[in-house]
């Protein structure tokens, strides 16, 4: 029997690739695809369990989960839609039968900071007495500032 490692689960990749962004999909929200995707992403599963755990095809796909000790990829994937809607939001108190408190999940904030909003150069105030100053940009690397002089 072979043993468990990448060349058992490798050709069924290589041979059947789900469509590209299938959790993502699932996640945001898009109903209309989410039960062709999660069919998609159950048989995937269900072949690398079946790799993983080197189990017979005929054995149930709850069994595979409790062999292998993997969460179904579907529960995952609900899991994630919840919280990803109470992130951005949505009142959303429970999940398969479980309080979600809102104040236990980080609220989403946007990371994206227009380019033209950041400031490279912070500049002091050139010294009144000195015709020598200093600039830097005050970016670090290995705890060491870059700098650059200028002699007036």
């Amino acid at each position: 029997m072979p043993t468990c490692s990448m060349f058992c689960v490798t050709p069924y990749f290589q041979k059947k690739k789900p469509t590209g962004g299938c959790l993502y999909e699932t996640v945001a929200g898009i109903e209309g695809r989410k039960l062709t995707y999660l069919t998609e992403i159950i048989s995937l599963q269900r072949q690398v369990l079946l790799a993983v755990t080197g189990a017979f095809r005929t054995t149930a796909t709850a069994a595979l989960h409790v062999l292998s000790g993997i969460e179904p990829v579907d529960l995952v994937c609900d899991m994630e839609t919840v919280i990803y809607k109470a992130k951005h939001g949505q009142q959303i108190s429970t999940f398969l039968g479980r309080d979600i408190e809102p104040i236990s999940l980080e609220a989403y904030t946007d990371p994206w900071e227009h380019p033209a909003e950041i400031s490279v150069v912070r500049m002091d105030p050139l010294p009144s007495s000195s015709s020598l100053a200093v600039f830097t940009d005050w970016s670090k690397m290995n705890n060491k500032v870059g700098a650059a002089f200028c002699v007036f």
